[in-house]
């Protein structure tokens, strides 16, 4: 190598490293009025009153429960350890970082042009960042990212390097096995990446039995990473038994905007992505490589995020990734007949929000004017507390008193849908509901004025906003005690 070379070979790499520098700086910039807002939203929250009492021994799906088939449990294992709020949202902050680098390798790998690399990551950090898809927050769907974006990293090798396809493989399996336990949903990229192994060696005319080996290393990672987590739940004593209840729960819900029961439009769902890479076989060979990739891993995270009737923004965050490397490949790339395949994903990505009429946030821009105006001093802390809701300085008040009178992790019963009450004030719930309309779904009504008489509870908070058909039934034990 010339001493002209070694010097374009530097500033290449000093330019790569300085806008890599900027994008962590950019995603630390809006993330900071994550660190100013109060604890009031209420799934962060909920998580980490579960993974608290986890932690102090009490067993998931017996002694504290998450009505949520979605999540396994090793999510409110990780914001069990976080504790409290704050420290919740600096892990989330951290694993967004992981996710950064892992998504800036990605395009690295897949897009030829530098510039359209940086823009992607940039509109990546944006959105993983910002309440437009609620990324501000500590969802489910931040916490395993890294595990989808670290399996799609090695995809790319595995197809590269086919003599370690099998261990690129069995890594992949291992990886979605522990996004699985973060949210079940992560069974679409892994259902995605089968779907891809399986196309590409196809084409690559490896035999049915090579293809056949190759998805049984995933599945062996997989199910490893999967099992040993469940094993011990049951070895501890999980009373699995309500996941069937919640199931049929489930099952019965219909949209609220086109009234389509659970199990018929989760078929759509599933066959319309199913459709797609049909299609995408048939046209295999017309299509490059890293083409197939993105375009079904991203029609697979795109039907995962539309899995439940109820769409939440978070949700689509898992489609973020492949959607903006698809946009990213449509940019880069010269080949014009395949951009109609290109879009195909992106077209479905469009047709589900009108389907589900998803509504995006109109204060966003208002987040980061509210969080400057604290900084500067323009709003008090109780003012910009009250910004977020209305509740806010009385359930910090509540949390208070509770953590004065009562002992450390003692258990005590908060009426209401604020699991920030119970760590704020740093107690446990005296039953296995959180959330009291948990309590009115499972008619726990009588297990729970058994559970207050037999630990002869102290302190029961009462929260009135959401009333319940039938929470009469605990203000009448309170009159007689």
């Amino acid at each position: 190598m010339t001493f002209s070379q070694r010097i374009k070979k530097f500033f290449i790499a000093e330019r790569y490293a300085l806008l890599l520098v900027f994008l962590l700086l950019l995603h630390l910039l809006l993330r900071i009025p994550t660190f100013l807002e109060p604890a009031h939203k209420d799934d962060p929250n909920f998580f980490i009153t579960v993974g608290r009492s986890m932690l102090q021994g009490k067993t998931l799906f017996r002694d504290i429960d998450d009505i949520a088939i979605a999540r396994p449990g090793l999510a409110y294992i990780i914001a069990g350890i976080a504790g409290n709020h704050e420290i919740f949202q600096y892990a989330t902050f951290a694993f967004n970082i992981i996710s950064i680098l892992l998504f800036w390798s990605i395009t690295q790998t897949l897009l030829p042009s530098f510039i359209i690399s940086f823009v992607i990551t940039s509109g990546f950090v944006i959105f993983t960042s910002t309440p437009f898809l609620e990324g501000n927050h500590s969802m489910n769907e931040l916490y395993y990212l890294p595990f989808g974006l670290m399996s799609l990293l090695f995809l790319f090798y595995a197809i590269q390097k086919q003599s370690r396809l099998f261990m690129y493989q069995f890594l992949i399996g291992y990886f979605l096995g522990i996004g699985f336990l973060i949210k079940i949903t992560a069974i679409f990229y892994a259902i995605a990446i089968g779907i891809i192994t399986s196309i590409l060696l196809n084409k690559e005319k490896y035999s049915f039995f090579f293809i056949i080996r190759a998805i049984f290393y995933q599945i062996l990672g997989f199910v490893i990473s999967v099992f040993i987590f469940f094993l011990s739940a049951v070895v501890e004593g999980a009373n699995l038994s309500n996941i069937a209840e919640l199931t049929r729960i489930t099952l019965s819900l219909s949209n609220n905007n086109i009234h389509i029961p659970f199990f018929t439009s989760f078929l759509f769902k599933f066959s319309s992505a199913l459709f797609l890479s049909g299609i995408i076989y048939a046209f295999r060979d017309k299509l490059s490589n890293n083409l197939i990739m993105l375009i079904l891993w991203t029609a697979w995270a795109i039907s995962g995020s539309y899995v439940m009737n109820i769409i939440g923004l978070h949700y689509t965050l898992i489609a973020v990734p492949g959607l903006l490397l698809t946009v990213g490949y449509i940019l880069s790339s010269n080949k014009r007949e395949e951009w109609i395949f290109a879009f195909l994903p992106i077209i479905f990505f469009i047709f589900g929000h009108f389907v589900y009429s998803v509504r995006y946030p109109s204060n966003t821009i208002d987040y980061y004017i509210r969080a400057y105006d604290y900084l500067t001093g323009k709003l008090s802390k109780e003012e910009y507390y009250r910004t977020f809701s209305p509740f806010v300085l009385r359930n910090y008040a509540i949390s208070e008193t509770l953590k004065r009178l009562a002992e450390p992790k003692e258990e005590v019963l908060v009426w209401g849908i604020y699991g920030e009450i119970y760590n704020l004030s740093e107690t446990l719930p005296v039953i296995k509901y959180v959330w009291h309309e948990h309590v009115e779904m499972f008619d726990y009504y009588d297990e729970m004025i058994a559970e207050l008489e037999k630990k002869r509870t102290r302190f029961i908070v009462i929260t009135r906003e959401y009333p319940q058909e039938k929470e009469q039934m605990l203000f009448d034990y309170m009159n007689h005690v």
